[in-house]
C-alpha cells in the first residue's frame, strides 16, 4: 500500500484502488467519502438474492404497487406488517420478477445482523465485484468498493430486510446514493414521512 496527498486528504492505494478520508461515520467505521477508483473494466455485476420460493402464492396488487413506487429513481419504499405475514418472502419475489428492471442487480441485506456494513461487503464476494484480491482486502474497503458501485448512474434494487431502525435506514441511505432503489421490510408501523411517503402495510393472504 502506497500513501499520497492530495487536496481533499491522504490517499491509500491498493492494488489501483484508492481511497480517501470523509464520508459517514456508521459503527465506528467512516463509508460514503471515500474515493475509489477501480482497476479498467472492474464493475460489480450480478445480484445477491435469496432463491425465489416455488410456494409463492398472491401478492399481486402489493407486487404492483412496489414495482410502481420503485421504479421512481432514488425511491426509499417501506413495506410494514407483524412478524410472520411474508414481508421477506414477498420482497424475495418481487426481486426476482422485476429483475429485468435493474440491470444493476437486486441485493438483498439481511439487517437482523447487528452491523449491516458485513453483508454490504458480501455483495462484492462470490466474483461479483473481480478482482484477484476482493476477500483480503479489509473490511471497510470492501465496504466502499461496493458503494462505489453503487453510486454509479444505473437502476439496482437494494432490499433491506427486518430493518427496524429509521435512523439506521436514513444513515445507510445517505451513503448508498445512485440511483439505487431502497425497499425496506419491518414490523415497525410508524415511520416519519420525512424519511419516506411510501408505507405499504402488507395485508394478511386470503
Amino acid at each position: 500500500m502506497t500513501i499520497t496527498n492530495s487536496g481533499s486528504g491522504a490517499i491509500a492505494t491498493h492494488g489501483g484502488v484508492a481511497s480517501g478520508a470523509g464520508g459517514v461515520a456508521i459503527g465506528g467505521s467512516v463509508y460514503g467519502g471515500v474515493k475509489v477508483q477501480l482497476p479498467p473494466n472492474v464493475e460489480l455485476k450480478g445480484s445477491r438474492l435469496p432463491a425465489r420460493n416455488p410456494l409463492f402464492v398472491g401478492r399481486v396488487k402489493i407486487l404492483d404497487d412496489l414495482a410502481t413506487l420503485l421504479a421512481n429513481e432514488s425511491a426509499l419504499v417501506v413495506m410494514t406488517a407483524p412478524g410472520g405475514m411474508g414481508k421477506t418472502q414477498t420482497s424475495i419475489e418481487l426481486g426476482h420478477c422485476d429483475a429485468d428492471h435493474f440491470p444493476g442487480g437486486v441485493f438483498f441485506l439481511n439487517c437482523l445482523l447487528s452491523d449491516i456494513s458485513l453483508e454490504i461487503a458480501q455483495c462484492g464476494s462470490d466474483g461479483r465485484l473481480p478482482l484477484d484480491d476482493f476477500d483480503s482486502r479489509p473490511h471497510t474497503d470492501k465496504v466502499n468498493l461496493v458503494l462505489s458501485e453503487w453510486r454509479k448512474p444505473i437502476a439496482r434494487l437494494i432490499i433491506m430486510d427486518n430493518a427496524e431502525d429509521p435512523q439506521v435506514v436514513k444513515q445507510w441511505r445517505s451513503v448508498i446514493g445512485g440511483e439505487c432503489r431502497i425497499l425496506v421490510t419491518t414490523r415497525r408501523g410508524a415511520w416519519s414521512p420525512s424519511l419516506t411517503p411510501h408505507i405499504i402495510h402488507l395485508p394478511q393472504l386470503d
